[in-house]
């Protein structure tokens, strides 16, 4: 436990203890208007494979009145594995925003080195700045694209009957069919920078254990596994929520396909979220528009102040 004081009043910095759930569930409820559950939150912390760190801050009554929520991954950086860290549900009650609570909470991240990802409103964006100077000045940000487009059913007539034997194709996965997208990893991290690692531990949980309804699609040519797609469908919108596909095929075909897979399941619009530069390049051709451009916040500890692209999709985010 941590004290630190913000004009004249003490507060305490601590980690979450097993009984903080249900204070914590109306605290973030209250303070970001939203509708958040014990089991969604629980997934996202608790049973992440890889762990969370939950730091909080109390009064001096010990009353939860502020909480920063770090989702831990394994993550490759230039080749080497080291820990990620996702903050999300960053949540102070009302009338302590703007006292900096959070300025003391990296020290009470680990020793080690590791990359930190975020993605704050702006309310949020403000607080970074009261960091240490040490972290502060070492955080930066980068603003990633949401690409969507109308689907029309004229190109899907064209699609189909243009499609030949050794076209792509898209195919369900099933949890017990996830080891071919481990094997996918291997090749598709020689081809990325920065990542989070998305082999089969990873997909089970994010996918699979997810609370809300999430499907896997794994992306075939000749029967061979060249990527895989995690999708939503809601309100007619097709949802990308994560895309991995070797550089190879990312062709106007593998568009096309998704395209359909995105008729098939009901959808009129499809939209994703992607900063990867040979994908971006194939959509605009494809006639994809941006929609909106959602801020991203990266802290490398690995090489201070070194500037570096993480691969990034909805899957990365809470927002799915």
């Amino acid at each position: 436990m941590l004290k630190i004081t913000r004009k004249d009043e003490d507060f305490f910095l601590r980690t979450y203890q097993k009984g903080d759930e249900e204070k914590i569930i109306t605290l973030i409820n209250e303070s970001l208007g939203i509708n958040e559950t014990l089991a969604h939150w629980q997934w996202k912390y608790i049973t992440n494979p890889t762990g969370s760190l939950i730091i909080l801050v109390t009064d001096k009554k010990g009353t939860i009145i502020g909480h920063i929520g770090l989702q831990r991954k394994r993550g490759v950086y230039y080749g080497v594995e080291y820990n990620f860290f996702i903050s999300i549900d960053v949540a102070v009650t009302a009338p302590y925003r703007g006292y900096g609570l959070f300025g003391s909470s990296p020290l009470l991240l680990p020793s080690e080195k590791f990359i930190i990802l975020g993605f704050p409103n702006s309310e949020a964006l403000y607080s970074y700045k009261k960091f240490p100077p040490e972290y502060a000045q070492n955080f930066f940000f980068v603003d990633v694209p949401v690409f969507t487009k109308t689907l029309r059913l004229i190109s899907r007539v064209h699609h189909l009957w243009s499609k030949r034997e050794d076209s792509i194709q898209i195919v369900e996965l099933k949890p017990i069919e996830l080891d071919v997208l481990t094997n996918l990893w291997e090749k598709k991290k020689q081809e990325l920078t920065t990542s989070v690692i998305r082999d089969a531990q990873y997909l089970k949980w994010r996918v699979c254990d997810c609370p809300q309804e999430i499907t896997l699609y794994e992306i075939r040519i000749n029967n061979c596994c060249i990527g895989y797609l995690s999708i939503v469908v809601k309100e007619k919108i097709c949802f990308i929520i994560d895309i991995i596909v070797l550089n190879a095929h990312l062709t106007p075909v593998l568009i096309e396909s998704m395209e359909d897979l995105a008729y098939s399941l009901g959808a009129s619009v499809i939209q994703l979220m992607i900063n990867d530069g040979s994908i971006i390049s194939l959509l605009l051709q494809e006639g994809y528009a941006v929609r909106e451009k959602i801020t991203c916040t990266h802290l490398n500890t690995i090489e201070k102040g070194k500037h570096f692209v993480s691969y990034i999709t909805y899957s990365d985010t809470d927002l799915f």
